[in-house]
């Protein structure tokens, strides 16, 4: 019996054995004679009304007979030949054969065109080959011992922000407090971490990418504050009360950095009914533009070049809005579930995913056009868990990490053209710590000569491990060339807030992860197999030929001790019966 997987990636082979002692002989308890699958009735025969017999076969291989098939010539003259009362038969099974055909190739005028979706949905996504199928993962906790963490924040955020220099996350107390604590600092927290203290209750918080020593925060009060952390990290409760300014007449739930433009923010409010989203010069704390949303955001996201930004809202459609003049530029349908989502652009391709919720709490991951947003590009669904799904997405790789909250692993898909993603493999977590969020560091802080493809720290409520992603290689010597593409600096501005206010557009940097003492991997000299001598083969057969007749040997000792007749015990006489007492 061959299985089929459920998605079509395998084909499985399942073989149903009876045990039996010997295999030497044949079993007719089990296999009894059967029906043979050679047809023993020509066509023109059985229209002529003759029958027969199925021709019965023996299973057993020293039984079994070869038989030749049937064979027929059929032509028009020989239908000819066939008795008057058959011929009206064939003439009737032709006429009525045509008469089908001529409906199938002339539909109806009321019937309606199959959708190109559905015809596509039909098709196996078969497996395809990734060089990160077999990705492997590896976390360690560096920082245990964390008491306090706040766990009541709004689905919307991370709560939790990493960069090269601190770790920051959202600590339970009043006046809306930020952890924060150097990465250079491992081991056990203190029973009370140095904290950010807004005076209102927050709701999200931002690391500044383009400056190590920045975080910003959206608070219940409608108030964006800036912080600049000390170098060393924080020794003490910080207040900053007078660098803050007025951003929304209700609560901040979003705020994201450009990702190109220097001092350049997104804030995003329901606004207490009429949702906005406003561009902000954090510098000079003035408005850029802002985009009216119909309904209330799930998730916001700058594209690739900051000119767009994709969102998706709890009227269950995506809308993609113009970041300089906040005109809206393309909507369509998104999840049908209005429990959580989320979106990402996938790099510099103009296509975006999001996941989220279909129906019935059923997580599914949704790619789209942003040139198009009237159908999705495809839709795969995955499981049924109320957990909500974290994103990311590595430009260099294509790789579609996800990270659920309240759950242990961590999910890898592969993106490239095809319209389905491809799903690589699952990351357990050993112990089966539950994770409340996760974050990666930008690439150029990866081990290269590891195959490190991904770093980042993962949150749990006691602890911040740190987690790496590496490819396993053979050939670690060299720099994996294929892998480790230049890739972007994100940790460096193209553009001044001024320059991208004006509209210029900047010119992405690139980083060439290649150390200076490792060759390409596209370079190295290809290695010789190494051909087996003959005289190893020579060797070899000798010692097979010297093991089958030391078996045969033992087998014809055997066999003659068994022709010398009874054993001795076999002859000796026992006593009478009335010699017994």
């Amino acid at each position: 019996v061959l299985n089929v997987a459920s998605d079509g990636s395998n084909i499985i082979p399942v073989s149903a054995v009876v045990p039996r002692k010997t295999h030497a002989d044949f079993h007719a308890d089990i296999f009894p004679d059967t029906r043979e699958d050679i047809p023993q009735v020509a066509v023109t025969e059985w229209l002529t009304g003759i029958n027969t017999t199925p021709r019965i076969v023996s299973l057993d291989p020293a039984k079994r007979q070869s038989f030749a098939p049937v064979t027929t010539t059929e032509s028009t003259a020989s239908l000819s030949t066939l008795p008057n009362q058959i011929q009206p038969l064939l003439d009737s099974t032709k006429n009525s054969i045509s008469d089908i055909q001529m409906q199938i190739n002339t539909p109806d005028s009321a019937s309606t065109t199959i959708p190109t979706a559905i015809k596509n949905s039909a098709k196996v996504n078969l497996p395809k080959h990734s060089a990160y199928r077999f990705i492997t993962g590896k976390s360690n906790t560096d920082y245990d011992d964390l008491k306090g963490l706040s766990v009541n924040f709004p689905n919307e955020t991370d709560a939790f922000q990493i960069n090269s220099k601190f770790i920051a996350f959202s600590i339970s107390g009043p006046g809306g407090r930020v952890g924060v604590w150097p990465v250079e600092s491992k081991g056990r927290f203190p029973v009370k971490i140095p904290c950010i203290v807004n005076g209102s209750e927050m709701l999200d918080f931002r690391l500044d990418p383009f400056n190590v020593h920045r975080l910003i925060t959206g608070c219940e009060d409608g108030r964006i504050r800036i912080f600049d952390l000390p170098a060393n990290g924080l020794t003490d409760d910080l207040y900053q009360e007078n660098n803050f300014f007025p951003a929304h007449n209700g609560r901040v739930v979003l705020l994201q950095f450009h990702p190109m433009a220097l001092d350049i923010i997104m804030s995003y409010s329901p606004e207490q009914g009429s949702p906005l989203i406003k561009i902000w010069n954090i510098c000079t704390k003035k408005l850029i533009s802002t985009m009216t949303l119909p309904d209330q955001a799930l998730s916001v996201a700058f594209s690739y070049d900051g000119n767009c930004i994709a969102a998706i809202l709890r009227d269950k459609t995506i809308r993609v809005y113009d970041s300089h003049t906040g005109l809206e530029l393309q909507s369509g349908p998104s999840h049908q579930g209005t429990k959580a989502a989320r979106i990402l652009w996938i790099g510099d391709t103009g296509r975006l995913v999001s996941v989220g919720y279909a129906r019935a709490n059923q997580r599914e991951i949704i790619q789209y056009d942003s040139q198009n947003l009237t159908l999705p590009v495809c839709s795969t669904p995955l499981d049924t868990s109320p957990s909500m799904l974290i994103p990311f997405y590595d430009h260099d790789t294509g790789l579609l990490i996800l990270c659920g909250r309240g759950e242990s692993v961590v999910t890898f898909y592969h993106l490239s053209t095809e319209p389905e993603p491809l799903f690589l493999t699952r990351y357990s977590v050993p112990g089966g710590i539950r994770q409340l969020s996760m974050a990666l560091l930008p690439k150029r802080h990866c081990n290269v000569k590891e195959i490190e493809v991904l770093k980042g720290f993962r949150l749990t409520p006691t602890s911040v491990e740190s987690i790496s992603f590496t490819v396993p290689r053979l050939q670690k010597e060299y720099f994996q060339d294929d892998i480790f593409v230049s890739t972007r600096d994100v940790e460096n501005p193209a553009l001044s807030a001024d320059e991208w206010t004006m509209k210029k557009s900047g010119t992405v940097k690139l980083i060439d992860l290649k150390p200076a003492d490792m060759q390409l991997l596209s370079t190295a000299p290809v290695e010789q197999k190494v051909i087996r001598k003959t005289v190893d083969l020579v060797v070899e057969q000798t010692e097979y030929e010297r093991k089958e007749a030391s078996i045969k040997a033992m087998f014809d000792i055997a066999m003659e001790k068994s022709k010398q007749g009874p054993l001795p015990q076999d002859l000796i006489e026992g006593v009478a019966d009335d010699e017994w007492d």
